[in-house]
């Protein structure tokens, strides 16, 4: 009797097993992890200067694109977590008290806080809003916030700013969540504060996968 139950016993730990690693193999691809940490390093205030007619005094004929670095010490991090369903959770940790100080002398102030499309200091469109003061009001004084995103949170109005018209995500290419979330996996994603002093970007950081395991997000 012992014996002939050692095959189907053997069958059953074989059986118990695969299901273990499978399903420790699918909890892993559903805690794709991803991080950014935001700097003023690169950035880059884009304005427009008038072009003055040269033969009629007062006369704007155009206008021409000027570029500066802004210097600040704030620094932030981003980190995402895709679930199952094909969402994002996602965890902002940003200095905030360390932005450049609002025009009044006030600390500076957090008004937008995007995941656009592309590299840092680019003008990619914006995929997804994280935070706006808006809607969510003051920014939190210890600097952390957090929230998770959906289809329904994919931005679908133009963007544009400064020189650039106004663009769609569907001329980018992004027209579905999966879409947005292929951006972020390949990379072509970064974070950007938009400030009150700074409403291009103060500071901001490229999205990148977290091969570490020991560095997850963590809610």
């Amino acid at each position: 009797m012992i014996k002939s139950c050692k095959p189907p016993l053997l069958a059953c730990l074989f059986l118990l097993c695969s299901v273990t690693v499978g399903s420790a193999i699918a909890h892993e691809a559903k805690t794709e992890a991803f991080t950014a940490y935001m700097s003023g390093e690169g950035m880059i205030l884009m304005s427009k200067l008038p072009i003055f007619d040269p033969e009629v005094p007062g006369r704007v004929i155009g206008f021409s694109d000027y570029q500066s670095s802004i210097p600040t010490g704030a620094t932030g991090k981003l980190d995402l977590q895709l679930t199952a369903d094909g969402g994002i959770r996602y965890k902002l940790d940003i200095a905030h008290q360390n932005l450049w100080s609002n025009i009044d002398g006030s600390p500076g102030t957090v008004g937008v806080i995007h995941i656009h499309l592309g590299k840092k200091g680019s003008y990619g469109p914006v995929m997804f809003e994280l935070f706006s003061a808006r809607d969510n009001g003051q920014y939190p004084d210890n600097g952390q916030y957090s929230g998770e995103l959906t289809a329904d949170n994919l931005f679908t109005r133009p963007f544009t700013y400064g020189p650039i018209r106004p663009a769609s995500l569907a001329e980018y290419g992004i027209s579905t969540m999966a879409d947005a979330l292929k951006a972020i996996r390949d990379g072509n994603a970064h974070v950007n504060l938009h400030s009150a002093k700074h409403w291009p970007g103060e500071i901001a950081g490229n999205i990148e996968r977290v091969k570490d395991k020991r560095k997850r997000y963590r809610k």
